[in-house]
């Protein structure tokens, strides 16, 4: 399932923001007007257009000194995905620290009240997290220190090179 495919099933309870991010492995090297593009033509490439709903941002750095306040929120507030970082060699920030993102398409799901709820690791794919949206959808969430793992209206943030937060 893809972020199109999301988006068709919880429609607006569910507003999906990307983030482009340069910091893993230079995979966002293009410029802000080329990012759509990459995505249509390269990865996933096969003429894939994002639905129009899905927000796209400027590219931003995720991690290090120059991270946006948001992702510095977020890590602080969910638990890291991995305990391994990956490879300093391919990671273009500074510091380099436990909580950080560990690669594009990271996720974080948010509360309708902006509280963080959960944090997905890049790999797991979106149909895995399609019931900690459901239940988040279904119930009054309690605070934010019971709540938030490494797993109302919702923001999926992903962040991306390229926010549900869907980082990219």
């Amino acid at each position: 399932m893809g972020l199109n495919a999301l988006y068709t099933k919880f429609g607006q309870d569910l507003p999906i923001l990307a983030v482009p991010c340069n910091q893993f492995g230079y995979q966002e090297p293009g410029k802000p007007q080329e990012i759509l593009n990459g995505i249509r033509y390269v990865r996933p490439g096969n003429n894939y257009l994002p639905a129009a709903s899905i927000s796209f941002f400027g590219k931003s750095n995720v991690n290090g000194d120059q991270a946006m306040p948001i992702y510095d929120f977020l890590k602080t507030a969910c638990p890291p995905t991995s305990i391994v970082i990956g490879d300093p060699s391919i990671l273009f920030y500074s510091p380099i620290k436990t909580t950080d993102i560990t690669w594009n398409f990271e996720k974080f799901l948010i509360s309708r009240t902006g509280q963080p709820l959960y944090r997905f690791h890049p790999s797991v794919e979106f149909d895995v997290i399609i019931p900690f949206i459901q239940q988040a959808l279904n119930q009054t969430i309690p605070s934010v220190a019971a709540i938030c793992s490494t797993p109302s209206k919702f923001i999926l943030y992903i962040s991306m090179s390229i926010l549900v937060l869907y980082h990219m």
